[in-house]
């Protein structure tokens, strides 16, 4: 393993790229630009007539909320700033955390490690018939 100053390669690697370590401003476009994604794909999926007729997306100051109506519940995803992470409330699987893996460039679960973006897309599909179609790492993946 290669030494730089005194502190190996891979672990200043992930001193200066672990959201614990990022600003809020770093955080916050991070996290937020997931949030918008899903977002404007569950509406892109609904302008295509997928879901639910009253499904109702909104974004607003880091909060993600997925209607999907009475029969189905609501999703809603924030940010959680100090802590660095997103948190998912879903009438499905209930309340699940998630940080930042630089690595696979994802969010993933503080639980066991599934990414948020499958998570979200399992359920959606199975609950409402929605895919998702997001990029990742610029690769373009439809779950």
């Amino acid at each position: 393993m290669r030494r730089l100053g005194g502190i190996s390669s891979i672990l200043r690697r992930y001193l200066v790229r672990s959201p614990e370590n990022w600003s809020e401003v770093d955080f916050s476009r991070t996290a937020e630009s997931v949030l918008e994604q899903i977002g404007d794909a569950v509406s892109d999926q609904q302008s295509l007539g997928q879901g639910p007729s009253d499904l109702d997306v909104e974004f607003s100051q880091g909060v993600l909320t997925l209607q999907l109506g009475e029969q189905h519940g609501t999703y809603v995803l924030n940010t959680q700033t100090p802590n660095r992470q997103i948190w998912l409330s879903s009438p499905v699987s209930g309340p699940w955390r998630y940080h930042w893996d630089d690595e696979v460039g994802q969010w993933r679960s503080t639980r066991d490690d599934h990414e948020l973006v499958w998570r979200l897309a399992d359920e959606l599909k199975t609950l409402c018939n929605i895919t998702l179609e997001i990029p990742s790492k610029g690769n373009d993946r439809r779950w």
